[in-house]
């Protein structure tokens, strides 16, 4: 009997060592973005090929009801290629290579989500290449929806 509670200690023991921690140090490692005065942290940066966009968001799992997200839409490129991008108003919008469109969607699926509405002078977005994996910084940019109207400023880091 000892022997068998020893063992189940030891295995316990085992179990409980080899867990992995959570790593917390990637805490907006993807960079941030803002909308209007509120900064949310990119724990989350991926690139899809085959949607063609960057996607970020402040916490592990995007669509959650707690999840602020942003994705930037390429049009015909992913990676795309570095350059100056033009903001565009939505995907229909997206004639050129040189376009972006922008959604953000604040507090998760039941939130609010804003597109960009390519007003405004000066909407465009930098996009920088390293590694296979892109950046891509602006500010000032006019989003809204039916209802309000926000300013968007980001500067996201793709992870993978």
């Amino acid at each position: 009997m000892k022997k068998n509670l020893c063992t189940i200690i030891v295995l316990a023991l085992l179990i409980i060592t080899s867990c992995k921690k959570t790593d917390t140090s990637t805490t907006g490692a993807g960079g941030s973005w803002t909308v209007n005065s509120t900064t949310y942290q990119a724990v989350t940066c991926t690139g899809s090929v085959p949607s063609l966009y960057l996607s970020a968001a402040n916490v592990g799992a995007q669509g959650s009801l707690t999840a602020s997200d942003i994705i930037v839409q390429f049009y015909n490129q992913f990676p795309p290629a570095a350059g100056t991008y033009n903001v565009v108003t939505n995907d229909s919008a997206l004639t050129a290579p040189n376009q972006v469109q922008i959604v953000t969607t604040i507090n998760g699926v039941n939130g609010t989500t804003y597109a960009s509405n390519g007003s405004g002078s000066n909407q465009t977005v930098v996009v920088t290449v390293s590694g296979g994996k892109i950046s891509v910084v602006g500010s000032g940019i006019n989003v809204d929806n039916s209802a309000s109207t926000a300013t968007v400023s980001l500067n996201l880091h793709q992870l993978q």
